[in-house]
């Protein structure tokens, strides 16, 4: 298992972001840029055609080669084109990157055999492409491991072009133009490398003053703030599925009593000490909050009452069981209430906020659906 983690680790290192909010933010952020890049240069590739036949060099060539060197400049231009109109907002980030991929690893194959094709010396044209290519490349996709990687293949693809195709440039010659290739691109790297930790560092702490604002300082669990926003979401998801989730209210009971015998210090702890036993017992994705006080309420994705009633029972029982600080125990009381259809979060809290206290009228105790 730990072998099959650290694989886990190396793939998601060298393709994609591990954290997801930060590729989407990021996948969001050069989606336009992406667009109007690859247009760019699928135009000018296109008009480079008319080039071949500036000065005598197009005599040098097979009709074959013309036709070679026009389709696949248009096959470029054609890409960029339905990037532009259809892909560019392709949310998924591997996708995304696939496409990008493909577009400049066909853009540099075309270009390096479009230019042997011309039989004449454009070593120089040839270098300076190359290069604006990769860093465009390096612009577009913005992840150090991806660009490290596909500047390494452009890199050995260029050496093997001029060592096995090129016979007007000597190797002196060659071998300077590659070394200067690959620093321009190695500086180009260390960038996107500088650029990349700068901004990861800046979403981690928006992400770190977010979850300070919406988490409760004493108990360390969600806030009534945060709370709010993410039922709201939660009505409008269980609407549009024709789907249900629940709501368990938890208020301790005779609270008061703890505070006013042994201090507010000792009740902080105990408030403290009973959020991390809940926390201990549910699932991964319910979410549970403080909503004021004494009084708790934990949200259950996809479940029913019936289900949410039997983890309440379970709860209380845990709680009910449990020697607090100072061997203090205590005891909770629940209201249980499914989402509806017609429901909002004002309605849904209500329901489950009367239950509660339908439950604490009759002593306490005990779970009220």
């Amino acid at each position: 298992m730990k072998s099959d983690s650290y694989i886990y680790k190396i793939s998601n290192s060298i393709s994609f972001y591990q954290e997801e909010e930060f590729q989407s933010k990021f996948t969001a952020q050069n989606s336009l840029i992406n667009k109007y890049l690859l247009l760019i240069l699928g135009i000018i590739y296109l008009l480079g055609f008319a080039k071949v036949f500036i000065g005598d060099s197009y005599l040098l060539m097979h009709m074959s080669s013309i036709y070679f060197s026009l389709l696949s400049r248009f096959f470029i231009f054609s890409y960029a084109i339905i990037y532009f109109i259809l892909l560019h907002d392709i949310k998924n980030q591997k996708i995304a990157t696939y496409f990008i991929l493909f577009f400049y690893h066909a853009l540099f194959l075309s270009y390096l055999v479009n230019i042997k094709l011309q039989k004449v010396n454009l070593f120089p044209l040839e270098f300076f492409g190359s290069f604006l290519i990769i860093c465009c490349m390096i612009l577009s996709l913005r992840h150090f491991m991806q660009t490290v990687l596909n500047s390494l293949i452009m890199l050995i693809i260029f050496a093997l072009f001029e060592i096995y195709l090129l016979n007007f440039v000597n190797h002196m010659l060659l071998m300077k133009c590659s070394i200067y290739l690959a620093l321009a691109v190695l500086f180009t790297l260390v960038h996107s490398f500088i650029l990349e930790k700068r901004q990861y560092k800046q979403f981690i702490e928006q992400k770190i003053a977010e979850d300070r604002s919406s988490i409760d300082k004493l108990t360390g669990c969600m806030n009534r703030w945060r709370f709010d926003d993410i039922i709201a979401e939660w009505i409008a998801i269980a609407n549009y599925n024709l789907s249900v989730f629940s709501i368990i209210v938890l208020d301790l009971d005779n609270f008061k009593i703890i505070n006013d015998t042994y201090g507010h210090l000792v009740g902080d702890e105990v408030l403290s000490s009973f959020v991390s036993l809940i926390n201990n017992e549910i699932r991964e994705q319910d979410i549970f909050a403080r909503w004021g006080g004494d009084e708790f309420i934990l949200l259950l994705p996809l479940t029913e009452s019936k289900q949410a009633a039997i983890l309440a029972e379970h709860l209380r029982e845990i709680v009910e069981r449990h020697q607090f600080v100072n061997g203090l125990k205590i005891t909770i009381s629940f209201g249980v209430a499914q989402s509806s259809f017609f429901d909002n979060a004002y309605s849904l809290v209500q329901r489950a906020d009367k239950l509660l206290y339908g439950a604490k009228k009759l002593g306490g105790n005990q779970v009220a659906v």
